[in-house]
């Protein structure tokens, strides 16, 4: 069915009052059956939308759904109704690209890419709760040992490390500790035969590599490296998204880095826009094939000034708080000069660090949030083992 066509048929529905306006979103619905659905969530009449919108296309429309009869699956027809509207939006896209290419400009394939798994995700997207078997949050290993001690199920000791499919945010100020972190993880996971995808928007590949090599517990062989995939391009979210989305599936993905979010925006950094990749990078966790974990770096609001982070001092943090499965904060007071807040539960102590879990959503190994204590060398290397858990009434 045609998108004119099954908006007619809506905008018959609603002009009779057999479905609510509420109940549609009038950008699901084609010109100009969408104005009339908005019309009708103000409480606007007839008379007034005839006047707004003209007489014709209040005809067409009741004539339309006098023509289907009384009997309606109504969540079919909005099944429907939803596919019309995301092609529509995928037709709009290739004729931007076709005009892009008339101009003699290239493609914006990830956006092409973006718009049709948008497009697809919702259709056969719906289940019946009796058709699926619960399970419990699965969570993969690091190979880094102070956090798989210390984070997975509360439950299950052997279930432990960062919940699969997961976004994982990792924040903290600029050069604590955040990618010689990742760059652990990924030196473990190497020796261990893992593969990690890095996007690694700061630093070049050949600095990344070299950090990598600088932290592994033991060297790494050509074997072992070829286990870490890097990207030093400077991409959009949206084609990290669909790079990735490939990757994982024919290079076997088990952890996916992104080093960090703000370079990520396109334009002006505002809450939308850091909204947007939050959301994607947990897109991405949850429907890449292989369930590998995003771990995002983030930076803190600029008006953290030291001392003890929290998760409400990431930049935009409500967005990362309702999206990431798990919330690691680095602080590392030895690390950076600022105006520190003394706090005697985290102290500044020689050759250490903290790592902070700030949220797990699926439970603390725990019993709550806290910091792992570690070694730091002062050349942003992490040690191996944790020196302590630190319990936390409030993160």
């Amino acid at each position: 069915m045609k998108h004119t066509d099954i908006s007619e048929l809506w905008g018959g529905l609603l002009l009779e009052g057999r479905v609510s306006a509420q109940y549609v979103l009038p950008e699901y619905l084609a010109p100009p059956y969408d104005l009339i659905c908005n019309h009708l969530r103000e409480g606007k009449d007839i008379p007034y939308i005839i006047d707004k919108v003209g007489l014709m296309p209040v005809v067409t429309a009741k004539q339309a759904i006098a023509s289907v009869g009384e009997v309606l699956d109504i969540q079919e027809l909005l099944s429907q109704l939803l596919v019309c509207y995301r092609r529509e939006k995928q037709i709009g896209l290739l004729e931007q690209q076709v005009k892009r290419l008339r101009k003699g400009d290239d493609l914006d394939v990830a956006k092409i890419v973006t718009l049709i798994d948008q497009a697809n995700h919702y259709e056969g997207s719906y289940i019946h709760m009796d058709q699926v078997d619960s399970q419990p949050a699965v969570w993969r290993k690091t190979y880094y040992p102070p956090v798989d001690e210390h984070c997975g199920d509360p439950e299950n000791l052997s279930m432990s490390g960062v919940p699969e499919a997961g976004l994982v945010v990792v924040g903290g100020p600029p050069g604590t500790g955040k990618t010689s972190l990742i760059a652990k993880i990924i030196a473990n996971s190497a020796l261990e035969n893992k593969v990690s995808l890095l996007y690694t928007l700061e630093m070049t590949t050949g600095q990344i590599a070299r950090r990598i090599v600088q932290v592994a517990l033991k060297p790494l062989e050509p074997a072992h490296r070829r286990n870490v995939i890097i990207c030093d391009k400077i991409i959009s979210v949206d084609e990290v998204y669909t790079d990735a989305m490939r990757l994982s599936a024919t290079e076997g993905v088990y952890h996916i880095f992104v080093d960090f979010s703000d370079m990520l925006i396109e334009g002006q950094e505002d809450e939308q826009s850091m909204a947007y990749v939050y959301r994607r990078c947990a897109s991405l966790a949850k429907e890449n094939s292989m369930g590998a974990p995003v771990f995002l770096l983030a930076q803190l609001n600029r008006n953290y000034t030291g001392g003890v982070p929290k998760i409400n001092h990431l930049r935009y943090s409500g967005m990362a708080e309702a999206t990431a499965a798990l919330i690691l904060l680095i602080y590392n007071p030895n690390q950076i000069y600022a105006t520190t807040v003394r706090d005697p539960t985290l102290p500044p102590l020689p050759n250490s660090g903290y790592i902070i879990n700030g949220k797990s959503r699926f439970g603390y190994r725990e019993g709550g949030p806290g910091a792992i204590r570690v070694a730091f060398d002062g050349k942003l290397a992490w040690g191996e083992e944790s020196l302590g858990w630190i319990g936390l009434t409030s993160v």
